[in-house]
């Protein structure tokens, strides 16, 4: 268990982390719309989105698509890219315990936060706008939006 030490409060905005197991393969990915709307913009201004790693099952009946479908329902969006998966171990005959890995979408996690995405941001995670706030967003100054910078660094970044 996490030991939380005698005191402690979490920053106004959340804290910022790299990766989120979920490790409870016949429920984990029900648990996935707790990141719908969760992230504070402010926060993660200047960081990556995180990884999720999360752990389900799949029936003989089952392609990979449909897990990633699944992924998607209960995540409350699309990913952004398709993700890493890989077979953890067989569980019973026909069945394979699964690790889905993908980073977070932005248009996910900042759902119903004042945040806009252009187009192109969307695959890599990388510019969101707040609006109500001025700032410069490419060579012009807008007075509806303000940059949050960087929330996806370079690709293959971990």
């Amino acid at each position: 268990p996490v030991v939380v030490p005698l005191g402690f409060k979490a920053p106004p905005g959340g804290l910022v982390f790299q990766h989120a197991v979920m490790n409870l393969p016949a429920s984990a990915v029900e648990f996935l719309d707790a990141f719908n709307g969760a992230f504070n913009p402010q926060t993660w201004s200047g960081h990556r989105l995180p990884l999720v790693h999360v752990y389900t099952f799949q029936t003989p009946s089952e392609s990979s698509a449909d897990v990633v479908a699944k992924v998607e329902r209960y995540l409350g969006g699309s990913l952004d890219e398709p993700p890493t998966i890989h077979i953890v171990r067989d569980v019973a005959p026909n069945k394979h315990m699964l690790c889905v890995t993908f980073r977070l979408p932005a248009a996910v996690v900042f759902a119903g936060r004042g945040v806009s995405m252009s187009a192109g941001d969307a695959a890599d995670g990388a510019v969101v706008a707040v609006a109500g706030q001025s700032a410069a967003v490419g060579d012009e100054m807008r007075d509806d939006v303000a940059t949050v910078k960087s929330l996806g660094g370079e690709k293959g970044e971990q």
